[in-house]
């Protein structure tokens, strides 16, 4: 007999106690509750006990009658007690039947007292579920005689106690019998043994399986983020850093607003309750994906109260799998290789028992998968497609996310949401958490921190969690550099530097080099060719590590230059271990995808540093390492830093070499014009590069509107000036200098949209916003958020749907709501949005909005108005 089907024979066992121990069990219930209805639950019969019954639930204090959320609901849905398991059975006998002993009695260890035998059935049931060791033929036929014993003994006290009749007695007894030697003598595999005993097994399975995942991602719920920058494992809670991030619906790159999803309703679906789900968030390289998934890891130990995210309570176990490191390739396979306790307890009943629990399973970097975990993804979707209690959250860059929902079997009810990074406000406060921890400070002072940020953090690359954690690392190490992270490009050269820099401090206090820095630099230059060389050939194999040749050839480079090889190239790539069947494999990576993308553009750049020839292109140097087709949208954000660092290397931004940047940018998908503004404020306005644009967009016109926002208004007021008659979206926070050459652009565009936060924060004596108003064509204008005058609000179009303004004073509401009132055709196109109060505090701005319902004829009109308290305001109360 082998050691799997021995092991079988305690299953054996479990199913005798959990059939013939529960038919005991049931009968001692109905003989000692004699007046108990079908029609009743046992609740219902406990809490109507009559005067005279001598069961123990009349003398029980209330905190000892109560039954577990588990329990009543199985209470509540069989009146007839006939599911119940064996511990509720036991429960139930203890408080219910008439004759058994109060609690304290000493017959509950008498051997020969009902009490201790009831008490020996649920105790070997305990013990079997927990047991862990092998059972020999000899011991499993001796165990089933004991049970047969104390089975039939209780049988036979019960009888007597309640003077039962020998006919039923009989029949009890022959049925426990008959099932007891069924059991005994039938050979069935795992799948019927799921089948008689996991509804039972279930409970102990989960509470073990959870505490054994709980160990292995103990760790899951810390970062390390500067690990990312160099080989440290210094530790930082989740909790710490993590903000609420911008979560939308809409995959488009248009306008987001109006649109987010909030974290806490993240795993609120509206798929049926019968089908599997998945959640795919989509988001560029540093929008925060990672973070996200090992943020529902930290949740997932929590209590219910103390969670953010609702819905993760009904999901019993967790599994996360990481899509670039080596894993087993099924889904078998991986719950038996991270499970290692449960697999030697359960054997081959360890994936139907996995498959009856309600599953969270967390997939991070569906972009990043290599053919091993790849083939796990489609196995685990594949054995998962008929459970109805498993999700999926996978996270995945743009540029994979659609190849991979066609992959998705189809009763999975599909959510795509898209991760938009980190909202402006709460920019300044995940600065400080890393400041915080990298300079393990908690005195509080760090105003000099927020004054320099504030700066630069409002701009709109700064929204990935990514760049705030390089702003922090620029605030502890070099806060003079901070100013100089105006494009994405500009952050991560400054960053480069950084590593560069430590390198240097490094080497000077190292034992082997006896080089001067004036030699290191060079060195260390010579050096990082190579490592940008093999940032873009893994980029285009679509691999974030690299090889042992690989590793072999940067080595030898720092030999020839006469640097210590692992000092260099722990300088730029991050150590990583992974064990795969107890087999450590060691590998160097690039920390981030994103830091990938920006080496494999410096690489290009060098290319035409080196002064190519005539025939050299971008596209050229692409194909050397490409095989086949050039999949050029995966390689859009290596573009923006192809583009940024030309516009640093103005002497190499030549018409041609901009013409094809604009080209590549088209090929990879670029059709909008908010992806065309982009690329302009990427490279800053750049001249050569925004000529390009323009023709380009005059031969293939853009789709979607010009979205104009802080980040963004001079190049787009740049673009606007040069490009033929368009739709424009105004969105601005500040007050910014160019907004003259704004408004000056905008002649022969249309605005659809203006919202002047500005003016809402800082109203002056004269509502500012009608100048500018005036300036601009308002005849396709449906949503305003400003603040007017009278003859401002005149200007407004009659097709106008949202209308936000700031008041100033009573008075002032009084005369524009009269106004608005006086002519109702007007604004006949205004949307409804109802009568409230919300306070709001924006950086340190406070703010009461109020709403007032005008009903005339009709039409139902629900007005949102903005107060605003400023200094030496009289008024006390919102309009009324």
């Amino acid at each position: 007999m082998t050691s799997l089907s021995i092991n079988y024979l305690r299953l054996k066992i479990l199913c005798i106690l959990e059939g013939s121990g529960a038919t005991v069990l049931k009968y001692i219930l109905r003989c000692g509750t004699p007046n108990k209805s079908l029609n009743v639950s046992l609740e219902h019969y406990l809490k109507n006990l009559p005067q005279h019954s001598t069961a123990n639930y009349k003398h029980l204090k209330s905190k000892e009658r109560r039954f577990t959320d588990t329990e009543m609901n199985q209470i509540q849905s069989d009146y007839s007690c006939k599911s119940f398991d064996i511990s509720l059975l036991h429960k139930g006998i203890r408080f219910a039947c008439e004759g058994i002993a109060k609690l304290d009695d000493g017959k509950w260890k008498d051997v020969d007292e009902i009490e201790y035998l009831l008490t020996e059935i649920k105790d070997e049931r305990n013990t079997c579920v927990h047991n862990k060791s092998s059972m020999t033929e000899r011991e499993f036929l001796t165990k089933v005689a004991s049970l047969s014993c104390l089975f039939i003994k209780t049988l036979e006290v019960t009888k007597r106690k309640y003077s039962r009749s020998d006919a039923e007695f009989n029949k009890i007894k022959d049925e426990v019998e008959k099932a007891i030697e069924e059991i005994k003598l039938e050979s069935f595999g795992e799948e019927e043994i799921s089948r008689r005993c996991g509804k039972h097994m279930l409970p102990v399975f989960v509470t073990e399986v959870k505490n054994e995942l709980k160990k292995l991602f103990l760790n899951i719920q810390y970062l390390k983020p500067l690990s990312i920058l160099r080989n440290n494992n210094l530790n930082l809670n989740i909790d710490a850093i993590f903000s609420n991030p911008m979560i939308t619906t809409k995959l488009s790159e248009e306008n987001y607003e109006n649109d987010y999803i909030e974290l806490q309703n993240l795993l609120q679906s509206t798929g049926g309750s019968g089908t599997p789900q998945l959640f795919l968030v989509e988001g560029v390289a540093g929008s925060g994906k990672t973070t996200l998934l090992t943020f529902l890891v930290s949740e997932w130990f929590k209590s219910e109260d103390q969670r953010h995210i609702k819905g993760l309570d009904k999901y019993s176990l967790l599994l996360r799998v990481v899509c670039r490191e080596n894993s087993k390739d099924s889904f078998k396979g991986l719950i038996e290789q991270i499970l290692p306790e449960a697999f030697f307890k359960y054997r081959n009943l360890l994936l139907p028992l996995f498959k009856q629990c309600t599953i969270l399973f967390l997939v991070d970097g569906l972009d990043e998968m290599t053919n091993c975990s790849q083939q796990l993804i489609k196995d685990s979707f594949d054995e998962c497609k008929g459970i109805s209690g498993v999700t999926f959250v996978c996270s995945s860059r743009p540029e994979a996310a659609m190849n991979f929902l066609s992959t998705v079997p189809q009763n999975y009810h599909i959510s795509h949401i898209k991760i938009i990074g980190v909202k402006e406000e709460e920019r300044i406060n995940v600065i400080l958490g890393y400041y915080k921890w990298l300079s393990q400070d908690n005195s509080g002072q760090t105003d000099h921190i927020t004054t320099a940020v504030k700066e630069v953090v409002w701009r709109e690359h700064f929204r990935l969690p990514l760049h705030l954690l390089f702003l922090a690392i620029l605030c502890h190490d070099n806060l003079d550099s901070v100013r100089n992270t105006r494009a994405q490009s500009q952050l991560y050269q400054v960053i480069h530097r950084w590593c560069v820099e430590k390198l240097h401090t490094r080497l000077a206090d190292h034992h082997e080099v006896k080089k001067k820095r004036r030699s290191h630099h060079k060195s260390i230059r010579n050096v990082l060719k190579f490592i940008y060389q093999l940032a873009l050939k893994g980029l285009m194999e679509n691999k974030l590590y690299i090889t042992k040749d690989d590793e072999d050839l940067v080595s030898d480079a720092s030999d020839n230059e006469g640097l210590p090889s692992e000092e260099v190239i722990s300088a730029f790539l991050s150590l990583r271990r992974n064990v795969v069947d107890r087999v450590v494999e060691e590998k160097y990576w690039f920390p981030h995808k994103g830091l990938q993308d920006f080496f494999a553009a410096y690489h290009i750049i060098g290319h035409f540093e080196q002064k190519p020839s005539d025939h050299d292109t971008i596209k050229h140097v692409l194909q050397v390492y490409s095989e086949g087709r050039l999949d050029l949208p995966r390689l859009r954000n290596m573009l923006y830093h192809v583009a940024g660092l030309f516009n640093q290397s103005s002497n190499l931004l030549f018409p041609k070499v901009a013409d094809e940047i604009v080209n590549l940018f088209q090929e990879s998908g670029f059709h909008f014009y908010s992806e065309w503004l982009s690329l302009v404020e990427e490279t800053e306005g750049n001249p050569t590069i925004l000529t390009s644009v323009v023709q380009h967009i005059s031969r293939y016109p853009a789709t979607g509107f010009v979205i104009v926002n802080d980040s963004n208004l001079s190049s787009g007021a740049a673009l606007l000036s040069k490009i033929p008659s368009t739709t424009v979206k105004i969105q601005l926070k500040r007050k910014l200098p160019c907004m003259s050459d704004l408004l000056k652009a905008m002649e022969g565009h249309f605005c659809r949209r203006l919202y002047l936060r500005h003016h809402v924060r800082n109203p002056g004596p004269t509502p500012a916003s009608d100048e500018v108003l005036q300036q601009i064509n308002r005849i396709r204008m449906t949503w305003f958020n400003g603040h007017l005058s009278i003859g401002g609000l005149r200007m407004l179009p009659w097709n106008l749907k949202m209308l936000i303004l700031v008041l100033t004073s009573d008075d002032e509401a009084h005369q524009l709501l009269a106004s608005l009132t006086a002519e109702p055709s007007s604004f006949s196109q205004l949307i409804c949005i109802g009568r409230q109060y919300i306070n709001n505090t924006i950086d340190g701005h406070s703010e009461q909005s109020y709403t007032q319902d005008a009903t005339l004829g009709d039409a139902t009109w629900k007005r949102v108005f903005r107060r605003q308290y400023v200094a030496n305001s009289n008024s006390k109360n919102p309009v009324g």
